[in-house]
């Protein structure tokens, strides 16, 4: 079960505003100490995605700071952006149920 961050390094829900469209697009992002490709792929997304509201969703489950490095970033990148806490190591499978079997 993915458990909502409510830490001020990884929380983050970004509240849309009434003047702000909501996402059209929400990409789901697994994280398992990733902290120095966090930048990189949010860079490729901006860059790639512009005519579209969107959101980011990181489920993680690090034991390194990426969960910092997310909270850091998220301030710097106009992405909404969400960020769960997956349970320690549950990997790919936290996110994608069909993995499981």
């Amino acid at each position: 079960m993915l458990n909502e961050s409510t830490t001020d390094t990884a929380d983050s829900i970004n509240v849309i505003s009434k003047e702000e469209k909501p996402p059209v697009l929400s990409i789901i992002v697994p994280t398992r100490n990733e902290a120095k490709n966090v930048e990189p792929l949010l860079k490729r997304i901006s860059t790639a995605i512009t005519a579209l509201p969107i959101e980011v969703i990181f489920v993680d489950d690090s034991t390194d700071n990426t969960p910092e490095v997310i909270a850091k970033l998220k301030a710097e990148f106009a992405l909404a952006s969400r960020s769960f806490t997956a349970p320690s190591n549950d990997g790919m499978g936290s996110v994608t149920p069909s993995s499981k079997a």
